[in-house]
């Protein structure tokens, strides 16, 4: 389980045990009451001091241990921990859902020292790469993260003989001057010059989301591979 998500659950209302007791109801003194309000902001600062402990602690070390894997089946668990915690979903995601995922896309892990801190959803159909999610979180920054999981997709893409690649990210992500830097040109759907591609940006179509373009090949694959 995610520490972001095992946070959460320690400190939800939901989480919280209910006291019954029975015989005649006491009442709390004003001081009692007083205290108990006391108690209960110091815990909630002491666990907001805990999670910026753990960011802080990511974000302090090497930069250089930020790396790129494949995600696999046994990381189901971990990948939708990770999903919930920065998207935070009205039905939050679970082991079934990123299982039936596995079976439409692939998953690029970012990991610091072992822990997951951004991933790159995304799969190559009728010679196109779309990407669809794209999160990161703030332990690195976006360029550093966004290098390592775009450089890793457009590899990948290359050996199944991709011309191009789409990617949907949300509106702080696309203000990154990766994107430029990459070859990637923001565009729109009815922007892109070829069926094909106009196509595979619409079926993969992200609500409030930018969409990111590069040609992968200079030239078209005309037959089947």
């Amino acid at each position: 389980m995610h520490p972001g998500i095992a946070w959460w659950q320690a400190w939800s209302p939901s989480a919280r045990p209910v006291v019954i007791t029975s015989g005649r109801r006491r009442g709390k003194s004003p001081d009692a009451r007083l205290d108990g309000r006391w108690l209960f902001i110091l815990a909630l600062g002491a666990a907001a001091l805990v999670v910026v402990a753990l960011l802080s602690a990511l974000s302090t070390r090497p930069r250089g241990e930020a790396s790129v894997r494949r995600g696999r089946p046994p990381d189901a668990d971990e990948i939708a921990g990770f999903i919930n915690l920065v998207r935070r979903p009205t039905r939050l995601l679970s082991r079934a859902d990123i299982m039936a995922a596995f079976g439409q896309k692939a998953y690029f892990l970012l990991e610091l020292n072992g822990e997951i801190i951004g991933l790159i959803g995304w799969q190559v159909d009728n010679l196109v790469t779309r990407a669809d999610e794209v999160l990161i979180l703030p332990v690195v920054t976006p360029e550093q993260g966004l290098q390592l999981l775009l450089y890793a997709m457009e590899r990948a893409s290359a050996e199944l003989q991709s011309e191009a690649a789409l990617v949907y990210v949300d509106r702080t992500l696309a203000r990154s001057p990766v994107w430029r830097d990459s070859g990637y040109e923001a565009t729109g759907l009815g922007r892109l010059s070829i069926r094909a591609w106009e196509e595979a940006a619409r079926e993969s179509f992200v609500p409030e989301a930018q969409l990111f373009f590069k040609r992968l090949r200079a030239d078209r694959v005309m037959r089947p591979i």
